[in-house]
């Protein structure tokens, strides 16, 4: 999973981001610190909601979210109910490259066109228009796009219609493809939003909540 064995120690603290993933690094939920003490750390919903049902003793991976890097812990749950979740035998692991949040996966799609286009591969790009693209995942803080379209690192996209909760809200966006992946004939674009307003965030984070708490859901049902 690309950690190393180095053991770190850093100060937790009251309001502290954190998600909460299992064994199989699927998130669980997305929290904050509410208490801590040695060797253990109280969670609340970071939004207030309640939390899903645990099964005591159950081994889940901790990702606390810094300013300047994540840190990975693992531990086991005490004590679970709607508005708390106590993990012990708390042990931090390693320090990790930043990664601004959780990648929800999806299934949908979006029209997409080029607004500003970094200057390569000119003969592919002239007269670009509106064009369907899959989305794979999402995130806060962008999404993965796929495309058979020659996008390139640095080009700025337009992307709208994306419809991420059945009936629910179609989001607009403008976003700077970061990275480029080759798949045959089709590209996987990674792509960062660009000047979203707080409320249009907020819009966008509620809907990815849902998607999780959903799958949720469904993993409970299947006995997953």
């Amino acid at each position: 999973m690309g950690e190393t064995a180095k053991t770190v120690q850093v100060p937790l603290r009251k309001g502290l981001p954190a998600e909460v993933l299992n064994a199989e690094n699927k998130l669980i939920f997305r929290g904050k610190v509410e208490n801590f003490g040695k060797g253990s750390v109280t969670l609340k919903d970071a939004r207030g909601r309640s939390l899903p049902a645990g099964v005591y003793g159950m081994e889940v991976k901790l990702r606390f979210e810094y300013s300047e890097y994540n840190v990975i812990s693992t531990g086991k749950l005490a004590r679970s109910n709607a508005e708390q979740w106590k993990i012990e035998e708390l042990e931090q692991k390693t320090l990790a490259p930043k990664r601004e949040f959780f990648r929800q996966p999806v299934e949908t799609g979006a029209q997409v066109i080029c607004v500003r286009c970094s200057p390569v591969e000119p003969q592919l790009r002239r007269g670009q228009s509106w064009t369907h693209c899959r989305i794979a995942d999402v995130s806060v803080g962008g999404f993965r796009l796929i495309s058979s379209e020659p996008f390139q690192p640095g080009d700025f996209l337009t992307v709208q219609g994306m419809r991420l909760v059945e009936g629910g809200r179609s989001f607009t966006f403008m976003c700077r493809v970061r990275r480029v992946r080759h798949d045959g004939s089709l590209r996987e674009c990674g792509c960062q939003i660009e000047g979203v307003s707080a409320k249009e965030q907020a819009l966008l984070e509620e809907a990815i909540f849902q998607l999780q708490r959903e799958e949720i859901q469904r993993r409970k049902e299947h006995g997953r």
